[in-house]
């Protein structure tokens, strides 16, 4: 399947070739987009990168609204709304970070009834 793909890819013509290599382009972006994204846990707080991961759902639907001219119907513009509104209750609700010293102390946090309880529900 995969050596099929890349035949027909070898017989595009000039504008096709562009193409693809802007869409490989936007591939390889993606991917090392996402990774940024896991290793910014390392380096800042959570709820940080959390709500600009959030915020990255809106800019996209900005950009492909703009750049692809694509229409943004009401679920859409309803979609971005309740995303700013949710990414602004999380930071004005979240609890502050502490150190975590011992393992117990992750076992005593994972243990707890709401987690137990979400846990259930997943």
């Amino acid at each position: 399947m995969i050596i099929e793909a890349f035949h027909i890819l070898s017989h595009v013509s000039q504008n096709n070739h562009i193409i693809i290599c802007v869409t490989r382009a936007g591939l390889f972006f993606l991917i090392v987009g996402e990774i940024a994204n896991f290793a910014a846990y390392a380096f800042a707080q959570a709820i940080l990168v959390t709500l600009l991961g959030a915020l990255g759902i809106i800019i996209s639907a900005a950009l492909a609204r703009t750049i692809l001219c694509e229409k943004l119907n009401i679920f859409g513009i309803l979609g971005c709304v309740l995303c700013v509104v949710g990414s602004t209750a999380i930071f004005l609700h979240a609890p502050q970070e502490r150190e975590i010293n011992s393992v117990k102390e992750v076992w005593d946090l994972a243990t707890e009834l709401g987690i137990l309880f979400m846990s259930k529900c997943l």
